[in-house]
């Protein structure tokens, strides 16, 4: 299995990757900036991406709105927010996110809502 992370935030990252791979055989790449996820996505087939919905520049919104516009509409994507905020959520529901995950993650919540998309 192979999880996409776009997300600039160090610490979060190696939460994410030390979860995923701690409890299964999971392959987590990171996209630091929006030329590395657009770069990784081209030239990888991931089974799930993950994206912090609250990026300078590009959000994960554009990447959820260039992930379902130029490859698999089937891909899961979770979206990485600080909390509930109608119009992000309105928007993303637009594009299809398959769940959001509130910051700061509980690793062991984070896992099971993860697992269920692999």
């Amino acid at each position: 299995m192979k999880v996409l992370v776009f997300d600039i935030d160090d610490a979060l990252f190696n939460i994410i990757k030390f979860t995923l791979q701690r409890h299964a055989d999971i392959k987590v790449d990171r996209a630091g900036s929006w030329s590395q996820a657009i770069a990784s996505l081209q030239n990888a087939n991931f089974n799930l991406v993950i994206t912090d919905i609250s990026l300078p520049k590009h959000t994960g919104i554009d990447l959820i709105r260039f992930v379902r516009e130029n490859f698999n509409i089937e891909i899961p994507v979770l979206g990485l927010i600080d909390g509930y905020h109608e119009s992000v959520v309105d928007k993303t529901n637009r594009l299809a996110i398959s769940e959001f995950i509130f910051k700061p993650i509980n690793p062991l919540e984070f896992y099971n809502q993860v697992i269920k998309y692999l």
